[in-house]
């Protein structure tokens, strides 16, 4: 009864929805319900605060004692706190996967099983090679073997495929390393690297050079993973972060590990942060703006 009142529309306040006679206490119980399931919302936070602080109708009921102090009934001021309303209807299953298989073919171009399961929104491949399988069925989407080593599996915008065979050099890039701009880690597998294997974690950072990786941050900045033993590539990388650094898009960061090693025993790549503006510390190399 109390959701097909909030089917007809309309805003209301627990006192709205108490005037014919129920309790107040049942009436708040199931609109919690009816939250916690995705159907109401409030247009305040203050019964997400009183619920947080303990009082709210969710908190855990106080151990019986043998002795009580009888004490005056005070009126509950949650009847006071917002209106509550329906939300709208949720799309199907269905319907939200296909469209996170749209996003995900629009942000990446090319969508390879690696790319589908980095993704959140799709964890099953099999779910969205269906929807990839009717796409193409209606000439929304290309399927065929674009990318080498990652099986015929793979689908891509009509578009999509004509740009990467495009002889474009894009040079040096400084990315999330888990932007859809990296491919590593998601549709591409990392290279082998001078440490462990890198992830695809937020506030980790990665330098391309032509697509191709040439060092990695690992979020916090504190350990870098070379991609190469020759200093120069990764001298030019470096100087890309701190001309970052410089211009205020990254704060000041101090490394402490170069590959497996602390970074002040790693002495075969010092020379390469030294010339990249890093000055020593005790605790590492740390490279401030300029």
């Amino acid at each position: 009864q109390l959701w097909e009142r909030f089917a007809l529309g309309g805003a209301w306040t627990i006192d709205d929805l108490t005037s014919e006679g129920g309790l107040a206490s049942a009436v708040e119980t199931a609109i919690w319900e009816l939250v916690w399931a995705g159907w109401l919302s409030s247009d305040t936070l203050a019964p997400v605060r009183l619920l947080g602080s303990g009082k709210g109708a969710l908190k855990r009921p106080p151990t019986p004692r043998a002795r009580r102090v009888m004490r005056p009934v005070v009126p509950s001021r949650r009847s006071a706190t917002g209106r509550w309303f329906a939300l709208p209807e949720r799309p199907a299953a269905t319907d939200r996967l296909v469209e996170a298989v749209g996003l995900e073919l629009a942000r990446y171009g090319i969508l390879t099983r690696g790319s589908v399961l980095t993704e959140p929104m799709t964890p099953s491949f099999f779910d969205a090679y269906r929807v990839c399988a009717a796409m193409e069925e209606q000439g929304t989407a290309r399927r065929g073997y674009f990318v080498d080593n990652l099986g015929a599996a793979q689908f891509a915008l009509p578009g999509s495929v004509d740009r990467l065979r495009e002889d474009q050099s894009s040079g040096l890039l400084l990315v999330a390393a888990c932007d859809p701009a990296n491919p590593w880690g998601a549709g591409l597998p990392w290279p082998e690297s001078q440490g462990h294997r890198p992830t695809r974690k937020a506030g980790a950072l990665v330098v391309l050079d032509d697509g191709w990786p040439i060092i990695y941050l690992e979020r916090g900045a504190h350990t870098l993973i070379t991609f190469t033993p020759k200093l120069e590539p990764v001298i030019t990388a470096l100087k890309l972060i701190g001309v970052w650094i410089d211009q205020r898009h990254l704060d000041t960061i101090t490394v402490t590990r170069v590959n497996s090693d602390p970074a002040l025993s790693a002495r075969d790549w010092q020379p390469a942060l030294e010339q990249a503006g890093f000055t020593m510390t005790p605790q590492g190399f740390r490279r401030r703006p300029v």
